[in-house]
């Protein structure tokens, strides 16, 4: 977990793509779905679709591709089955653009604790703490 979690900063994590190409991403419950920067569309093939989005009151059109295997750390993420591009218009974390943000559609899977003592975020399998 980056040091600024929870200390007025935003929470980041590594994404890692099949290829092992790593990615910091945002986590946002409070979005519907997960997204990658539009700078990434090239690399997510041909898009299956288009969607309007909102962001803070402004609605914007977003492309729609088939979800590409994300893994935290060495583990497979269970995800939907879409995901959306988003302009995040050069936020960067640490000189690193963000590249994605994991959504409700990734988040509603698991239990995340959040270590803050330890600088630690665990997604736990949610049917096992039920």
């Amino acid at each position: 977990m980056n040091p600024e979690a929870g200390r007025g900063g935003l929470l980041i994590v590594t994404i890692r793509l099949e290829s092992g190409q790593k990615l910091p991403f945002l986590m946002d419950c409070g979005t519907s779905g997960t997204f990658f920067d539009k700078a990434f569309e090239p690399k997510l093939g041909k898009a299956i679709g288009t969607n309007m989005i909102q962001s803070w009151g402004v609605k914007k059109e977003s492309k729609v591709y088939v979800m590409p295997k994300l893994y935290l750390g060495g583990v497979p993420l269970m995800t939907g089955s879409e995901v959306q591009t988003y302009d995040f218009g050069g936020l960067n974390f640490n000189g690193h653009p963000i590249m994605g943000m994991l959504g409700y559609d990734t988040l509603r899977h698991y239990c995340i604790q959040l270590d803050f003592a330890a600088g630690k975020l665990r997604f736990l399998d949610d049917e096992m703490l039920c």
